[in-house]
């Protein structure tokens, strides 16, 4: 009896000694921005859990923060004109324990975990709810000749109407500010702020477009298109269009 105690304490120990170097291996590896495909319907949608594919992924950095791509997105009334969402910021945090990697839901406040079947260099598989995520990790972008900007505006507007239906501003010290269709009047002008990390992956993404490979203009035969307007600003000055 005496001896089966010590068998059962000794496996008890060997065991928690490996769970804690692979936790430790885990915390490693698991390091950087993790990333899957979005829908094109992204932001109008809810998002039940954090591990849905409908997300982009998320960022894990050394001190248990959690960066998560796109952010913390509810849908409180969702209307062919005007959705309106409430967001409760993209920076959270995570837990690794046990073979499971664990993200507090800003939404629900509760941590939300999925199983880590397998983690490599460039590959991190998940198992939630049985169902398989793949991520990739992010690459570095390998351009010699980065794009500085501290600004950027984003300009949409139909080609059958007069002005644009919306501007959106963002500064690299987080600010945004934003005019939609009602732009003529107070309704139409809304201001927001953002962390700068989150101008730093745009920043990222950005730079990660080849433009000498991609049309500078696109020309259609209708009316009543939209169409996109990008502006990089350095300084007050455009560097890039």
């Amino acid at each position: 009896m005496k001896l089966n105690f010590i068998y059962i304490l000794i496996f008890a120990v060997t065991s928690s000694q490996c769970n804690r170097e692979q936790d430790t291996k885990y915390q490693e590896q698991i390091l950087g921005e993790w990333h899957i495909g979005c829908s094109d319907s992204l932001m109008t949608k809810y998002f039940s859990n954090v591990f849905e594919t409908r997300n982009c992924g998320f960022s894990l950095e050394k001190d248990g923060k959690c960066t998560f791509l796109p952010g913390f997105i509810q849908l409180l009334d969702q209307n062919w004109k005007k959705d309106r969402f409430h967001s409760f910021g993209n920076i959270s945090t995570y837990r690794l324990k046990n073979d499971s990697l664990s993200i507090f839901d800003l939404r629900t406040k509760s941590w939300q975990s999925a199983f880590i079947e397998r983690l490599e260099k460039d590959t991190l598989i998940l198992n939630f709810e049985k169902k398989k995520l793949k991520f990739y990790k992010k690459h570095e972008s390998t351009h010699l000749n980065k794009l500085q900007f501290d600004e950027i505006i984003l300009t949409s507007y139909n080609r059958g109407t007069i002005g644009p239906e919306f501007n959106i501003l963002i500064n690299e010290n987080g600010s945004i500010l934003f005019s939609g269709q009602d732009y003529t009047n107070i309704q139409g002008l809304y201001s927001s702020k953002n962390n700068k990390m989150a101008f730093k992956n745009l920043r990222t993404l950005i730079n990660d477009i080849n433009f000498e490979h991609i049309n500078l203009e696109n020309h259609i035969e209708t009316t009543h298109e939209y169409s996109r307007n990008l502006l990089l600003i350095k300084d007050k000055k455009v560097v890039k269009s």
